[in-house]
């Protein structure tokens, strides 16, 4: 899979994603099915790691031949359904845009239900971190359709976080990762596979307390990856960028990039960069 920076062309069409090839699913079914895949935020929402991965991979999935809807939460200046370079979008109306909520996951359900009931053709549920916990309560009436997860972080590992340094504020506002480790928990175990994004969320789900409910879901990583066609070493940009910037051809330059978050680590970054400079 290959990761891309940024999406400058939104143009979108109306209609879903144009039919694909048969896909066999794990359960030995073959026909043509769809890929499902559920996720709370998309590029279109806000530019981030998880949204892009999810993005990446549905394209990715439909250059590869198979059928892929996206079910979302509401997109501001978007239709409810639509269709961007042969994924088919379905957006949750009068939901939050980018964020969880009990009307999304309603939503995730009310659409599976009619798209999925008698002749499903759904073959396999995506779960974009928690995007399709909604969904876990149909797993026992298809059987047929594998139930995976892509996990991004852990609830564990966001209270370690905001524990790890001082700040009162960060540490009351564990809380909130307190009560998803408690849905989390109900959840991880109901899903055949979880696929980690980096070693440390492998390193979590296989840890305690998790390891408690995913001793019998098969826990795998695949790594984010890059992007190399456009990520990619350029001796004429790199000396027109260093001239910008005032650099020197052999200067060594450090740089970190991630939303301006307390879990991601800025401040440590900034201090390591006022010590070693």
């Amino acid at each position: 899979m290959r990761v891309a920076g940024k999406y400058t062309r939104l143009s979108a069409s109306r209609g879903m994603a144009p039919p694909g090839r048969p896909i066999r699913s794990a359960r030995g079914m073959s026909k043509k099915r769809r890929i499902l895949i559920v996720s709370r935020s998309l590029p279109f929402h806000a530019a981030g790691g998880m949204e892009h991965v999810a993005w990446d991979l549905s394209r990715a999935l439909v250059r590869s031949g198979q059928v892929v809807t996206v079910l979302t939460t509401s997109i501001p200046g978007r239709p409810t359904a639509f269709s961007e370079d042969g994924v088919g979008v379905v957006t949750a109306r009068d939901t939050a845009p980018g964020r969880y909520s009990r009307s999304f996951w309603a939503f995730t359900r009310e659409w599976f239900r009619g798209e999925a009931g008698g002749s499903s053709d759904v073959a396999a549920v995506l779960s974009v971190s928690a995007g399709a916990y909604g969904l876990l309560g149909e797993r026992a009436h298809h059987p047929d359709v594998r139930f995976l997860m892509q996990a991004h972080g852990t609830s564990v590992g966001d209270i370690r976080a905001r524990w790890s340094g001082p700040g009162i504020r960060k540490r009351m506002a564990s809380a909130r990762n307190v009560a998803w480790l408690s849905r989390d928990l109900r959840a991880y175990g109901r899903f055949d596979t979880i696929v980690a994004v980096g070693p440390r969320v492998e390193a979590q789900l296989r840890g305690w307390p998790l390891r408690a409910v995913t001793r019998g879901t098969r826990v795998t990583r695949v790594d984010n990856g890059i992007d190399t066609d456009l990520f990619r070493p350029d001796p004429g940009t790199r000396q027109r960028t260093r001239e910008e910037l005032g650099w020197k051809a052999d200067e060594v330059g450090v740089i970190t990039v991630s939303r301006l978050h307390v879990l991601k680590g800025v401040r440590e970054a900034m201090r390591g960069f006022a010590r070693f400079a």
